[in-house]
């Protein structure tokens, strides 16, 4: 059996993941599909637009075999931690073929160039790259004028942020046998505004529902399994979360607690007073922090600065996961063929499966990335006004039957015993919704 593997936030899942998911599968010819994807919150230093479990749900749905979440501590880190970390659970699985990303490139030959001389310590490179950081630009543009200086870029080519990314997965993929392939994006992916093109970005569907739109009127643009979870979510909580209401607990955190952040990954000098600074203004949190950035502190880089102070993730947290140390694979979603594949890494994975979460919390020396995780899900929470801040204990991974929608939760132990599900459909609820006698 062969197996590809796609990390992802799925923020939300659009046509262009569609897109993703069946060219993988189509090129590689894989039999099967792992996605590794960010929890709670997501690499921009935001919440995820819908809870992780609606998220892995609606992949599953759409194409993949198993969802397996990406701990908070590499979710909100800058693109080489992002792709450490999420290369790590899929080196753990054990099982994985193939690591399929996006890319602005669409070709891997230029982006493997640059990963190898950049991991073979090019002295001229690195130099050129920090004094970039230095000077103050962006990863990103510090990256893009140290390739066109040091690795002969095309002045005329600029690096994307997925070339970026692409570039340090494959740095984390050396020495594995994963064979890596890149899929070009399609698309004004950076866009903030729905246009009339085939697959608008994340950015644009999440700029509308946070101002305001009706998922609904979003559905042309996203897969039915995650316009279905959109509309839900939309119902029950009224809103979506946002940066901004992180504003309290920031307060909290620098005003009445006042903590320390020097320990907090990615601290620089001055970042703690220019937070002070921040929460201090009388405007909302995104436009003080838009405010407050600069070419050297990205709005992006200040939101995981913020989202790792409240989530306390120091510099050694980091260091320490990346090495491998109490790490775990933790399954948020699956089907028949992601059944299958969980009993191949039970056997064949470097890392632990974990059956319940619960496993995590047994014996002396609990794993203080899952207390950590509790902690993630427990703020999302409190940012859509829930009250489940048990949910990470009560959420089993989620078995999809695609022929009969209405999922069920189960144990991981009970992965080789039948599934009985009831006959209800609830895919029929949005259709309901706009019929008053049924509402």
């Amino acid at each position: 059996m062969k197996v590809a593997a796609i990390i992802a936030e799925y923020n939300p899942l659009h046509q262009g993941h569609l897109f993703h998911m069946e060219e993988t599968k189509r090129r590689t010819g894989a039999d099967a599909l792992i996605v590794i994807m960010s929890g709670s919150f997501v690499q921009r230093g935001e919440p995820a637009i819908v809870d992780k479990y609606r998220r892995a749900n609606a992949a599953t749905q759409c194409g993949a075999d198993l969802v397996i979440e990406l701990p908070v501590l590499f979710s909100l880190q800058s693109a080489e931690g992002f792709a450490r970390g999420s290369v790590a659970l899929v080196k753990g699985t054990g099982i994985v073929d193939y690591l399929s990303f996006g890319s602005e490139a669409g070709d891997l030959a230029p982006l493997e160039r640059m990963a190898a001389l950049q991991a073979q310590s090019n002295v001229e490179y690195h130099l050129t790259l920090r004094r970039g950081l230095a000077q103050g630009l962006s990863y990103t543009k510090a990256a893009h004028h140290a390739a066109q200086t040091h690795l002969g870029l095309d002045r005329h080519k600029r690096l994307g942020s997925n070339d970026i990314l692409g570039i340090e997965y494959l740095k984390a993929l050396e020495g594995s046998k994963i064979k890596p392939m890149t899929i070009a994006r399609r698309g004004s992916y950076l866009s903030k505004e729905i246009t009339k093109e085939q697959h608008p970005s994340a950015t644009a569907l999440r700029h509308s529902l946070l101002r305001g739109d009706s998922a609904r009127s979003l559905e042309e643009h996203i897969p039915f399994p995650m316009a279905k979870s959109l509309n839900l979510f939309q119902l029950e909580y009224g809103q979506f979360p946002s940066v901004n209401q992180l504003r309290p607990h920031l307060q909290q955190l620098l005003l009445i607690e006042e903590r320390d952040l020097r320990t907090i990954t990615r601290y620089e000098t001055g970042l703690d007073n220019l937070l002070k600074k921040v929460i201090r203004r009388n405007e909302d949190l995104v436009t003080a922090l838009y405010t407050a950035s600069s070419t050297r502190y990205t709005l992006s880089r200040l939101q995981r600065f913020v989202l790792n102070s409240l989530l306390n993730i120091s510099q050694g947290d980091v260091d320490q996961a990346l090495l491998g140390e109490q790490l775990y694979l933790r399954p948020l979603s699956f089907n028949a063929q992601g059944q299958r594949l969980m009993s191949r890494i039970k056997k064949e994975g470097s890392l632990p499966l974990l059956s319940r979460f619960a496993e995590g919390f047994e014996g002396e020396a609990p794993s203080p990335h899952l207390k950590r995780e509790v902690k993630a899900t427990s703020l999302y929470e409190m940012l859509i006004g829930g009250r489940d801040f048990d949910q990470d204990f009560t959420n089993s991974p989620r078995l999809y039957v695609p022929d009969n929608p209405d999922s069920t939760m189960m144990n991981l132990d009970q992965i080789d015993a039948p599934v009985i599900l009831d006959d209800t459909n609830d895919f029929d609820i949005l259709k309901d919704l706009d019929d008053p006698a049924k509402t």
